[in-house]
């Protein structure tokens, strides 16, 4: 299992990933500051509670023990969270934290890995979702259905 898997059960959508990874910059500047403290008490206030109680974690683990330690760590748990694919989802509608669950959990299990999901609202898709990933396009929509429904009676 990767060091990392984890905390990443914490990071579903784009917008998650973009603060998690702006905590972990935080954390990166502050190692130098204020020799002899730990790097989540550097930090404290300043990041949040997920990534704190992560990296407290491993201070725990005595993981983290120098600052070269925190700055290869950091710099990994950054490379191996930009590194995670993304679907780009888009929906008719602003999704609820469940339901966006749902959907990571089901992309998850039809794609065999953690997928981060960049979601677009369009209200012009009406409902349904339309799914991009990895140069693969799936409409899903019900935009379509309804304009494949039309253009098939106009043509009989």
């Amino acid at each position: 299992m990767n060091t990392f898997s984890n905390i990443t059960k914490e990071i579903t959508t784009k917008t998650e990933l973009v603060y998690f990874l702006d905590d972990i910059t935080t954390a990166q500047e502050s190692i130098f500051k204020n020799n002899g403290e730990n790097l989540s008490n550097k930090i404290k206030g300043e990041v949040s509670e997920p990534f704190l109680k992560f990296l407290e974690k491993k201070e725990q683990e005595k993981a983290l023990t120098s600052k070269d330690e925190q700055k290869n760590f950091l710099k990994e748990l950054s490379d191996y969270l930009q590194s995670i694919p993304q679907a780009k989802l888009t929906l008719a509608f602003s999704p609820s934290k469940d339901f966006i669950q749902e959907i990571s959990n089901w992309i998850e299990k039809e794609i065999g890995e953690k997928t981060i999901l960049n979601l677009t609202i369009n209200h012009k898709i009406t409902g349904g979702i339309v799914i991009e990933f990895k140069g693969k396009y799936l409409d899903l929509s019900l935009a379509k259905k309804i304009n494949k429904s039309v253009a098939q009676k106009i043509y009989e």
